[in-house]
């Protein structure tokens, strides 16, 4: 038996929340998570944090790399200011403001927001906003 494609059927039931470097990895993990989308048996999503993420890459790559992950549903996550766009995103409630902040003192603990690269808080931000969704 055959299986033919369908829009997101999400066959295993399994989404998965991709960052920015997996756009246009070539890794054999990154390969087969868009093959296994490809054919319907995963979803990628992504959040909200990936296109301000690539509206700073180059300016030869950044058309193809939006045009690639334009496919991917998107997920609106929590507006951190200087990191967000408006309408993308959405104003934090108690519990959104402390799983990010949960997340960030996870993935580096004993550091302050405004001390570390734009790429951690990222990170940071991708993560709270798959935990959101239940991703």
């Amino acid at each position: 038996m055959q299986l033919r494609p369908s829009a997101n059927k999400n066959l295993a039931k399994l989404p998965f929340f991709i960052d920015t470097e997996i756009i246009d990895a070539t890794d054999d993990a990154a390969t087969r998570l868009r093959r296994l989308h490809r054919e319907d048996w995963i979803r990628l999503q992504r959040s909200d944090t990936m296109d301000f993420e690539l509206s700073a890459a180059p300016e030869e790559k950044r058309a193809a790399l939006m045009a690639a992950s334009s496919s991917d549903p998107e997920a609106f996550g929590v507006a951190v200011l200087d990191h967000s766009f408006a309408g993308t995103s959405f104003l934090a409630s108690e519990e959104d403001a402390n799983r990010v902040d949960a997340v960030f003192s996870i993935m580096l603990p004993n550091s302050g927001k405004s001390k570390v690269r734009d790429g951690h808080l990222h990170d940071a931000m991708h993560i709270a906003t798959a935990i959101g969704y239940g991703g």
